[in-house]
């Protein structure tokens, strides 16, 4: 049975209605109903449109909302009781529709191409207020961009221009004709500043000191019958150095295409760029593995799975950086990167040859362009747990990938201790045959007792941490070149005591094992506590085919580490001082001794430490170990004076850490350094 509504009930159409019953009133999408009676799932009303026609329609189809009525009677007029800008856009892209489809048929095909975009913009930013997950600066920001696209749109349609007052339209009957035409005027020059010459608004906030990149990688159409891993890393190519980690992403083996149907979320934010990274020459490199057979025309079934190179991309991020508003509310961006292949030897290079290729100074020898992969690219500014509970949905599943090296702004409670290792080459004799072999590294953290660190090992953001690395095999190279780039994760209380080794084994395309050719080892941490100096290292390779008799390191840790045994450590607290003569090379053979080396196998590695609590500097130690040695204090003082802001940082810390100690809370947890904020200068 009906029942009238107590007080009235206005509501708006979410669909359309063909009124195919008996009673039945058609409605449109967006339409304004007002409902006189309800019953069993049914609204009895009309529309605001037509108050003489009454009809039924499914509630359902219905959504109800809060309006206000103005003269109120027969000629009253019905207002939804939402933002202003909100309903203006929805009232102007019903006009601009018929609008569009006016120029489609005059086959002004450019203005119908632009009037498009901007409707697709509204309807964005009008989605984003509507969800009600901004705030109010953010919201600001929107709708002066909203009203600056409406009013563009107006006048390229021939329409009156709205009179504004901060974004919001004016009533005409509340001001007198001088105000109104300097309203106008004012409306005038927002158009032309926004649209043509760009703002002419001052930010009153400060400049972000901090950015981050956010990358989604879309669709890769390309199927090599095998699992494939996708490395992304950021590289300055003025400075020809990588300055973030590596982000992996793995594909099954007949390939993925995520493009239309989401249902890996293969996304990742670069954070920590600062202002100065913004100014780089700044590209994505990718490199693309496949994990399979040794040869990819060998159709046979093999029980080993390697790493082998497939393919390199350059995609160059300048105009995206330079993007620089201090709005987290940029659309994505786009890109297509063609991926090339070359000889595999220069797999880890190729991204060089790329670029001299596109400045016309190199040709590559072999490779074409052969297939590509999507990314969508988005800058964002501010402090990334601000962004995070500004933007849940946009973070949900993110994974974050690091900048190799500290922020522009180290805050407080900000914790890092990792070294990033880089696998430059090695050489390896031939061994008297006539073939190259395949030879994979296996990277692993050893204990002093000689139990492995499990988890310390991440071969790229988004993967899991691992315990042993493996390389990627050069088909029949006795020098390669792998150039692998990872992060070792050690717990800060461990890394007096480990020690890193890498293993080599040559992988036979026949053999099902692999076999141990011999092995490398170097020390995280001197005798004093000084880590291991950034830069190259070169290390000794000695003979072992059997891993049991690596199960104790002592029977190695005595021996040589390379040439310039102890030069890894700085000067000062550590060891290699100044005048110290390296030792000898060790002996090819001796009588007793497991391990013997061939003089002209080395192997040549990078480090580089970015730690919060740790340091290279031998001064710096003792300076914190002054009591040890009071009458070098002076000479201690003034070179720490000489360190660079990132070790006086530690310092400070480790001072403060003391300092601060005192104030902990009842269950022993120390109290964060409130307002304490380091800049790296």
């Amino acid at each position: 049975m009906w029942s009238p509504t107590k007080n009235k009930k206005y509501g708006v159409a979410l669909y359309n209605y063909d009124g195919n019953t008996k009673y039945g009133l058609p409605l449109e999408i967006g339409e304004t109903v007002q409902i006189l009676e309800e019953c069993g799932g049914w609204y009895r009303g009309f529309s605001t449109r037509n108050k003489a026609l009454k009809g039924i329609f499914p509630a359902s189809f219905i959504h109800l909302k809060a309006f206000r009525i103005d003269n109120e009677g027969l000629y009253e007029t019905v207002t939804p009781v939402d933002d202003p800008t909100v309903r203006e856009v929805a009232c102007v892209l019903r006009e601009w529709h018929v609008i569009w489809k006016r120029l489609y048929v005059r086959r002004e095909l450019t203005l119908v191409s632009q009037l498009q975009g901007v409707m697709w913009d509204l309807m964005e930013w009008r989605r984003q207020i509507i969800a009600g997950t901004l705030t109010q600066d953010q919201i600001r920001e929107v709708k002066i961009k909203i009203t600056a696209k409406i009013d563009w749109g107006n006048r390229q349609s021939g329409l009156d221009l709205v009179p504004r007052i901060d974004s919001e339209m004016v009533d005409p009957e509340t001001l007198s004709p001088v105000e109104l035409y300097h309203v106008h005027l004012q409306s005038s020059e927002n158009v032309s500043g926004l649209l043509g010459r760009g703002t002419n608004k001052k930010k009153k906030s400060k400049r972000a000191q901090t950015h981050h990149l956010f990358m989604h990688m879309r669709d890769f159409g390309y199927s090599v019958g095998e699992d494939v891993e996708i490395y992304f890393s950021l590289y300055d190519a003025q400075q020809a150095e990588f300055i973030s980690e590596r982000y992996l992403v793995k594909l099954a083996k007949y390939g993925h295409s995520n493009f239309m149907e989401k249902m890996h979320n293969h996304c990742t934010i670069f954070t920590d760029l600062g202002n100065a990274d913004l100014n780089r020459d700044m590209y994505i490199i990718v490199h693309v593995m496949r994990i399979g057979r040794m040869l990819s025309d060998n159709k046979k079934s093999t029980a080993q799975l390697y790493k082998r190179p497939l393919g390199c991309g350059v995609l160059g991020i300048c105009d995206v950086l330079l993007e620089r508003q201090e709005s987290i509310l940029e659309e994505e961006r786009e890109f297509t990167i063609k991926l090339n292949t070359c000889h595999e030897s220069d797999f880890h290079q190729l991204h060089e040859f790329i670029f001299r290729k596109q400045n016309n100074k190199y040709n590559l020898l072999s490779g074409q362009p052969n297939y590509g992969l999507i990314l969508s690219l988005r800058l964002l500014h501010g402090d990334l747990a601000q962004l995070h509970q500004e933007n849940p949905l946009l973070f949900r599943n993110l994974i974050v990938t690091y900048k190799r090296g500290f922020s522009d702004v180290i805050m407080p409670g900000d914790v890092r201790n990792d070294i990033y290792l880089k696998l430059e080459k090695a050489d390896f004799e031939r061994g008297g045959k006539s073939t190259g072999k395949n030879i994979e590294a296996t990277v692993i953290l050893v204990s002093a007792d000689g139990k492995f660190l499990e988890g310390s090992i991440s071969p790229g953001a988004g993967h899991e941490n691992i315990t042993e690395y493996h390389s990627l095999v050069l088909y029949h190279n006795n020098c390669p070149r792998w150039s692998d780039r990872i992060k070792l994760a050690i717990p800060i209380e461990k890394f007096d005591t480990a020690h890193l080794r890498i293993e080599y084994r040559h992988c036979s395309t026949r053999d099902k094992e692999k076999k141990l050719l011999g092995f490398s080892f170097i020390q995280l941490m001197d005798e004093h506590g000084a880590i291991l100096r950034n830069g190259n290292h070169e290390l000794y390779i000695y003979k072992c085919e059997d891993r049991i008799k690596l199960q104790d390191p002592k029977a190695y840790l005595t021996l040589p580490v390379g040439p310039k045994d102890g030069v890894g450590f700085t000067q000062g607290c550590g060891s290699a001082s100044a005048g110290v003569i390296p030792p000898p090379p060790f002996p090819t053979s001796v009588l007793g001794q497991p391990f013997t080396r061939s003089p002209r196998e080395t192997l040549e590695i990078h480090t580089l430490l970015c730690s919060t609590k740790l340091t290279q500097n031998g001064d710096l130690l003792a300076l914190l170990k002054w009591k040890a040695h009071p009458d070098r204090i002076q000479d201690t003082l003034l070179k720490v004076m000489k360190l660079n802001g990132e070790e006086i940082v530690k310092f400070l810390q480790d001072i403060l850490d003391a300092l601060f100690s005192m104030f902990s809370t009842i269950d022993g947890n120390a109290t964060a350094h409130s307002g304490l904020v380091f800049k790296v200068l």
